[in-house]
């Protein structure tokens, strides 16, 4: 089991590792799906006092419990953020990054960093004194315009108000010596086009994947987000080439279209 390659999931702001629940029966790997602090039916550790670094913390504990000696992260939307962090603590050990319509972050900045002036004072003045979980009809409108009722239901049941830290404080993290790939979602409200392909560049995206979908493809087309996570891992190369990984001149840069 420790020579196979993992998969360790990382939800995105206010969600919880049900989002990931389709994809599993599609996956050809050992899965570790984790969990922010005070998901629903879980209880635990409050999240309004909490440090970037306690997120991380608490998802790092969660992984060396797990007896898997590599692995690949992937991390959607702000989950990005504490993903990475997680990916410089295991070091060599992590042999990929996939990101999923997320911020990146360079030199170590916030996810308030990923946006231009004057954007990113507004954020995070809204943050500062609106708080982190928005109305469920902004969350219906932006996040789940494309899902079921049913799904739609279950986003808004489960959706848990964050850390602000989670959004302003720096991750002093960055990502090396790992494949990466970044997914694209195209018909995304929260994110848009041209701020996705800043962030694939950002992250140096040695792969950049399009998916015609909404912020969430996991709950739209699981199977065909396990499709191309298996293929991520199948085209990984040997551990000692792995090493060796830095920018985009070392695998081919691809794009490819999914359809709905």
């Amino acid at each position: 089991m420790e020579n196979k390659i993992g998969i360790v999931f990382i939800h995105g702001a206010g969600l919880g590792s049900f989002i990931w629940d389709e994809l599993k029966p599609h996956l050809l790997h050992r899965v570790l799906m984790l969990d922010f602090p005070n998901r629903i039916n879980r209880g635990g550790i409050a999240t309004t006092h909490l440090h970037l670094g306690d997120y991380a913390g608490l998802l790092i504990k969660r992984i060396e419990k797990w007896n898997q000696k590599r692995f690949i992260i992937v991390a959607h939307s702000a989950g990005a953020c504490v993903g990475m962090k997680v990916a410089q603590h295991f070091g060599s050990r992590v042999q990929g990054f996939v990101a999923i319509s997320a911020p990146i972050p360079i030199n170590g900045g916030s996810f308030i960093s990923c946006f231009p002036f004057p954007k990113n004072i507004l954020n995070g003045l809204l943050i500062r004194f609106m708080g982190t979980r928005p109305p469920n009809s902004l969350i219906v409108r932006r996040l789940c315009h494309d899902l079921s009722p049913e799904k739609t239901k279950k986003v808004l049941t489960a959706y848990t108000a964050e850390s602000k830290a989670l959004f302003l404080e720096r991750t002093n993290a960055k990502l090396f010596n790992m494949a990466t790939l970044y997914i694209q979602t195209t018909r995304d409200k929260i994110f848009s086009k041209e701020f996705q392909e800043k962030m694939a560049n950002n992250m140096m995206a040695q792969e950049i994947v399009s998916m015609k979908t909404g912020h969430l493809p996991m709950l739209t087309m699981p199977q065909k987000l396990a499709e191309i996570l298996n293929e991520f891992i199948e085209q990984l190369p040997p551990p000692k080439i792995q090493r060796g990984l830095n920018g985009r001149g070392t695998r081919n840069k691809k794009e490819i279209e999914t359809e709905g």
